[in-house]
C-alpha cells in the first residue's frame, strides 16, 4: 500500500491501448515493465526510503511489519470501538457471556495490580533503606504518634535532649536506644551484626514499652 501507484489506458492510434501516467511522477519504464521502480530506481527522483525497500529484503521486512504495527495500532486501540468489541467477544465463542467475562477480567487482574504494588513498596523500602533505617521505624512512629516527632536533620541525641523532661522514666530506656543506634551506625563498619541490630531492636521495644506506661501513668493521674 504504501507503494501502491495507478495509472490510466489510452488508445492511441496504430498502436492500441498504452499504458499512461499523467502524473509523471515515476519513470516511464516502470509502467511498462510492472516493477515497482524500473530502471530509475536508482535515480534522485525515487526516495532514499523506497530504494531501500526495492534492494533491502530487510528492510521491507522492517517495513512491513511496522506498517502491520501501524495498522494494529489504529484498528484495535485508536478506532476501538463498541463494534470491534462485539466482535471480538463472537470470536472468543463469548458473545452472551462479555459483560460476566469483563467482570472476571477485572476480578483476576486486582490480585495482580496488589501484588505489583506490593513489590513496588518493597523494592522501593529497601532502595532507600538499610537495616538500621527499617528497625527505627517502630519508634519513629511511636513518636509521631505521640507528639514526640523526630524533626528533619535532628540527630537522636539532639532529639533525646529536647525531649528528657517529657519522657519521664522511660529517657533511659531512649538514651539506651541512642547508644544502640550509633553502635550500629558508626562502629560497625558498612555491616552491621546480627548481634548489634537484636539488641537495637530490643532496645528499641524496651523504650516503646516503658513510654507507654508513662503514658498510661500520666492519663491517670
Amino acid at each position: 500500500q504504501l507503494n501502491a501507484h495507478a495509472w490510466t489506458e489510452v488508445y492511441i492510434a496504430d498502436k492500441g491501448w498504452q499504458r499512461y501516467d499523467p502524473t509523471a511522477a515515476v519513470a516511464p519504464n516502470r509502467i511498462n515493465r510492472g516493477s515497482p521502480f524500473g530502471s530509475a530506481r536508482n535515480t534522485q527522483s525515487i526516495a532514499l526510503g523506497a530504494r531501500w525497500e526495492n534492494d533491502s529484503a530487510a528492510y521491507r521486512q522492517f517495513s512491513a511489519t511496522f506498517r502491520a504495527l501501524n495498522a494494529f495500532w489504529q484498528n484495535w486501540i485508536l478506532n476501538y470501538d463498541s463494534d470491534k468489541q462485539n466482535s471480538l467477544w463472537q470470536r472468543l465463542g463469548l458473545g452472551a457471556f462479555k459483560y460476566v467475562a469483563w467482570l472476571l477480567l477485572v476480578l483476576a487482574l486486582i490480585p495482580l495490580l496488589l501484588l505489583i504494588y506490593w513489590w513496588y513498596r518493597r523494592r522501593q523500602a529497601a532502595r532507600f533503606g538499610d537495616d538500621i533505617y527499617h528497625a527505627l521505624q517502630p519508634l519513629l512512629r511511636h513518636l509521631d504518634n505521640h507528639g514526640l516527632p523526630i524533626k528533619p536533620a535532628q540527630g537522636l541525641r539532639d532529639w533525646l535532649g529536647e525531649n528528657r523532661s517529657t519522657l519521664g522514666e522511660a529517657h533511659k530506656h531512649a538514651e539506651n536506644v541512642v547508644k544502640h543506634y550509633y553502635q550500629c551506625r558508626y562502629q560497625h563498619g558498612e555491616t552491621v551484626s546480627a548481634e548489634a541490630l537484636a539488641a537495637l531492636n530490643k532496645a528499641i521495644a524496651l523504650f516503646i514499652e516503658r513510654h507507654r506506661l508513662v503514658l498510661r501513668q500520666k492519663d491517670k493521674a
